[in-house]
């Protein structure tokens, strides 16, 4: 009678320990946070590309789960677009901006948020944060050019002008008769077109 009745104590120890195991590792899992990090644009970026047509984040759920939410992007409380989060994992996440959105408004500011469910855990453990970012000005031709219209224009006005004058010093070295000042005047305009390229 007493080697049953040890038994059952000692069985009776070993499940309490295996259910207070459980509880402690479901505990771990259910309190595991989800992490947001990376976001490009970079949160409170200036001078991005007004053709920017995606926006991206980072996300990682401590129990290695998928996601379910949203991400928007809005500007002057003026929804542009939203993408939905079905099952998502731990990775990158992009925010596709429409194309009718682009471009961009110049100099502006747009919030991006990100709200997303862990709804793995025990009530879903959840992550709301949001970004901003300012646009550059409309005249940037590219995301990487440093180019602006009005310097574009100036390197085409460059151009013409060199032509000219190579033009005119041949015609006038052919004919014999080169007028310096004319030469010197047309010089003198490549340089100044030159030096205001430098400072645009």
């Amino acid at each position: 009678m007493d080697s049953g009745i040890d038994n059952v104590q000692k069985y009776g120890k070993i499940i309490l320990a295996g259910m207070i195991l459980a509880l402690l590792l479901f505990s771990a899992t259910a309190s595991a946070s989800i992490t947001q990090s990376n976001p490009s644009p970079a949160d409170d970026a200036t001078d991005v590309y007004v053709r920017t047509s995606e926006w991206n984040v980072t996300l990682v759920s401590g129990n290695f789960s998928v996601f379910n939410g949203t991400m928007t992007i809005s500007t002057g409380g003026t929804l542009l677009s939203t993408t939905t989060l079905t099952n998502a994992v731990n990775g990158s996440s992009v925010l596709t901006i429409p194309e009718a959105s682009l471009p961009l408004e110049a100099s502006t500011v747009y919030q991006v948020w990100v709200n997303v469910s862990d709804e793995a855990t025990w009530e879903g453990s959840w992550s709301n944060t949001s970004y901003n970012f300012t646009t550059g000005t409309a005249a940037r031709l590219s995301d990487n050019s440093g180019f602006s219209a009005q310097q574009i224009l100036l390197i085409a006005v460059l151009g013409i002008v060199i032509c000219l004058v190579v033009v005119v010093m041949v015609v006038e070295m052919a004919d014999g008769k080169p007028d310096p000042k004319r030469l010197l005047s047309l010089i003198l305009a490549v340089i100044i077109l030159a030096v205001a390229m430098g400072f645009i």
